[in-house]
């Protein structure tokens, strides 16, 4: 990871190790930003921000977890890392969930009950969902694909 943090120039880093060959979590910065660590898990790299020693904010940078078993124990973490901080706060990264079946094409089928603890978790901390443009496709070239906006 550091010869691939060093080709793209950034001057700092913070990684949560995989477990096994599975997950892992990189998050690199440049000079200029401060970026104060305050809790890391194999689903999130929660920090203090500050961009040129200007105001702080609350970043999570959160890869959601791909278990149905998971996933509302994670929202509900979240959501309680959030009543213990006052400033802005910001949520970055993949969700592992789909909230509408618009969203999806392919792959298992859509399911309410899991887009429900994403939809409930923006609801009670204040958040939105702010659009994303472009196609991610996942799986083997084999595979249906997926399509997601």
């Amino acid at each position: 990871m550091e010869k691939i943090r060093r080709s793209l120039r950034f001057t700092s880093s913070h990684y949560v190790d995989p477990i096994g060959i599975a997950g892992g979590l990189a998050l690199w910065w440049n000079e200029g930003v401060n970026i104060t660590v305050q809790m890391d898990s194999k689903n999130i790299i929660d920090n203090l921000v500050s961009i040129n020693e200007g105001s702080a904010w609350y970043c999570s940078f959160i890869y959601g977890p791909p278990y149905r078993e998971e996933k509302k124990d994670f929202w509900n973490m979240l959501s309680r890392r959030r009543d213990s901080e006052s400033c802005p706060w910001c949520v970055v990264g993949d969700s592992n969930v789909v909230t509408k079946q618009d969203d999806k094409l392919g792959g298992n089928p859509y399911e309410i009950i899991q887009a429900r603890c994403l939809l409930d978790f923006q609801d009670v901390c204040g958040m939105m969902d702010l659009p994303l443009k472009g196609v991610i496709s996942r799986g083997r070239i084999r595979e249906l694909m997926m399509k997601q906006y």
